[in-house]
């Protein structure tokens, strides 16, 4: 094991895999939830524009009303009528004029009419966004969380196996100590009993090291596994 690597243990070409399918999976899932998510706001957009433009129509209305200036115009033609007798064909002519200039706006839709339009239809791309948005956003979401919680698993995997390690570097440590203190008692055959002493307490460590790795061996076993069964739920929920 080189400075800074892991030991892996039989399933690391396993996980491997796991790391390559994620790396791609992650990239596709992002890459599908941007385009999606400008797909669906596209009617949340057009929405908010056709209501500014509603509104805008509106607040012209307020200060412009066609039909009451036609109004207007037609009740000034028949006060000319009432008051001056000698110009009636004049005035007849000026009424029908009037008459078909109203027929033609009334031909045409009004400023209120097509702001009551665009408003309608604000309201229609807003429910069109609203349901694709619940249709498209728990899927996507769910994805993402899944993602983020196989993540959190190889993480916790990770610590698993920096813990075996770490008991394994103890583990080459304290053989070393038992094997120095072994070649200096056959070198000096005069044992002592602090030589003795020394030679028991390391053998000790030595013994408790291998426990500790063993266990942290069988917990990341554990922890393998569950990862293992996590991905096989993951990629089962994908290809759904």
């Amino acid at each position: 094991m080189g400075g800074g690597e892991l030991e892996e243990t039989s399933d690391g070409a396993a996980f491997e895999e796991v790391e390559q399918y994620l790396q791609s999976l992650e990239a596709h899932v992002k890459a599908v939830a941007k385009a999606t998510k400008f797909l669906v706001n596209v009617s949340k957009d057009t929405s908010s524009n056709m209501h500014e433009l509603g509104q805008t129509l509106f607040g012209m209305v307020q200060d412009y009303d066609p039909s009451k200036t036609n109004s207007a115009a037609g009740d000034a033609n028949v006060n000319v009528k009432v008051n001056v007798d000698d110009n009636d064909t004049t005035h007849s002519h000026n009424s029908n004029t009037n008459n078909n200039n109203n027929n033609n706006n009334k031909s045409l839709p009004s400023l209120k009419t097509i702001s009551n339009v665009f408003a309608s239809l604000s309201a229609i791309h807003k429910v069109k966004h609203d349901e694709n948005d619940q249709k498209i956003t728990p899927p996507l979401q769910s994805i993402e969380w899944t993602l983020k919680s196989a993540r959190l698993a190889l993480k916790r995997r990770k610590e698993r196996q920096l813990t075996y390690n770490t008991y394994l570097q103890q583990i080459k440590n304290r053989q070393a100590t038992v094997d120095k203190l072994r070649h200096n008692a056959a070198i000096n055959p005069q044992h002592t009993p602090n030589a003795d002493a020394q030679m028991a307490n390391a053998q000790t460590s030595l013994d408790n090291a291998r426990q500790l790795a063993n266990k942290a061996l069988e917990e990341l076993d554990e922890v393998s596994q569950r990862v293992l069964r996590e991905m096989d739920r993951l990629k089962a929920e994908v290809d759904e």
